[in-house]
């Protein structure tokens, strides 16, 4: 953290400012910034007023960068025309900021509004009720316990202490950053939102659109999605994330713990992530990526999931899954991928790299197609309810093949290899399909 001093008007005591050059500004010390860099400039032009009620103006001075100073109030005020005001009594007040007003508040606080296009209102502390009700706004809380509201589409939000931020527009987007907070709930409405998550937050998506960015590395949200789109995008963190009813993207790096709702959910590693994925009764589509590690369970009436792995080294965990789990190998050489199964019928497909599946306690088929396949494969639970299917490799050749191999390894005209662990390959010649 930084101090700024400027003076604080004619005849007053210098006025200190303390602000951030980190990325998590809150709106106070950004506001705080535009006065050192007016100070600094010499552009600066204060006008001090102590006692206001009513209606107060910035006074104009074209150039300059001006700033009322408010010592004080005796009733509710509102602040009109351009610049900022710095509100530096230790009571509590009420005061409105017009269109084109910067508010900066110290930490008694109170009860605040932005009432027009370009306003901001950003306290340095205390317990605020800061409400932006037209469109183009921006409001933050301090470090204390703030209740802030967005009335209208189109505002941005800053919340950094223990705050409680709700959405009430009916349309247009709303911004709100949460990096600053930790503990802090949002309440999503009918309006399209975009969040950033902080620390320990409770996010609720409301009945508009949502884009999510989650907890960085080391902190955790918790989020729950709802009937409308959402696209959650992992930063690093170990978040929560309870799907809804309506379509959702998610794309994980952390160790996330993730429940699918009743609407479909695609999953797509965007780096070595390890997830747990809960599906329920929609399906799960997973996309691996490079060294994740995904463990798939569901829950009551899960439709299952369906994973497609990419180029790396990679996961699929099904164990503890009882519902069907399609999942296909990576497509580029040199991968390495583990298909895991559970006690459901689950189909695994191999891939060109390394691959090794296990299909678990169900009636399992393991694939395989000419020209996709190619790599060196071990199947390590082959019984007499599974079966293999080889598709594209011709049935005289692969027939051939079949009745020469002698141990349990199987190769196929296109290279990949097969080895059956435990179980010799004329053992189970009758459970090879070949189309």
């Amino acid at each position: 953290m930084a101090t700024v001093t400027v003076p604080g008007g004619p005849g007053q005591s210098p006025v200190t400012y303390t602000y951030s050059s980190s990325a998590g500004l809150t709106v106070a010390q950004q506001i705080a910034g535009a006065l050192a860099a007016a100070s600094i400039a010499g552009t600066l032009s204060q006008t001090t007023v102590s006692g206001t009620s009513g209606n107060t103006s910035i006074p104009s001075s074209p150039g300059n960068t001006s700033d009322l100073i408010i010592t004080s109030t005796t009733g509710p005020t509102t602040v009109t025309g351009t610049g900022i005001a710095t509100y530096t009594s230790g009571a509590p007040a009420t005061i409105t900021a017009g269109a084109g007003v910067q508010l900066m508040l110290n930490t008694s606080g109170g009860a605040f509004s932005a009432t027009g296009a370009g306003s901001e209102i950003g306290a340095l502390g205390g317990n605020n009720t800061i409400t932006a009700t037209a469109s183009g706004e921006t409001i933050g809380g301090g470090s204390g316990s703030n209740l802030l509201t967005a009335a209208a589409g189109g505002d941005y939000i800053a919340a950094s202490g223990t705050d409680t931020v709700v959405i009430s527009a009916t349309s247009g987007t709303d911004t709100v950053a949460l990096y600053g907070s930790t503990g802090a709930s949002l309440v999503g409405g009918a309006a399209s939102m975009v969040v950033w998550g902080g620390n320990n937050d409770t996010i609720s998506a409301g009945s508009g659109s949502s884009t999510l960015f989650g907890a960085y590395s080391g902190n955790s949200d918790l989020y729950f999605l709802n009937s409308s789109p959402s696209i959650f995008v992992d930063n690093g963190g170990a978040n929560t994330i309870v799907g809804g009813s309506g379509p959702a993207t998610i794309f994980g790096s952390g160790p996330d713990l993730i429940y699918g709702g009743t609407g479909p959910m695609a999953y797509v590693t965007a780096g070595a992530g390890n997830p747990t994925i809960v599906g329920t009764s929609a399906q799960v589509t997973l996309f691996g990526g490079a060294g994740g590690n995904i463990d798939f369970v569901n829950g009551p009436s899960s439709k299952g999931a369906l994973f497609v792995a990419a180029g790396g080294n990679e996961t699929l965990n099904a164990s503890g899954a009882s519902a069907p789990v399609i999942a296909w190998g990576g497509t580029v050489a040199g991968s390495s991928d583990v298909l895991l199964g559970g006690s459901g019928a689950d189909v695994l497909e191999a891939g060109v790299g390394t691959t090794t599946m296990t299909g678990g306690a169900g009636a399992n088929l393991f694939g395989f197609i000419q020209g996709r396949a190619g790599g060196s494969i071990t199947i390590t639970d082959m019984n007499s309810s599974d079966s293999v299917a080889l598709t594209g490799y011709g049935v005289a050749a692969t027939n051939s093949a079949i009745a020469a191999a002698t141990g349990s390894s199987l190769t196929l005209s296109d290279g990949t290899t097969i080895t059956f662990k435990n179980v010799l390959v004329s053992s189970i010649s009758s459970d090879i399909k070949v189309g």
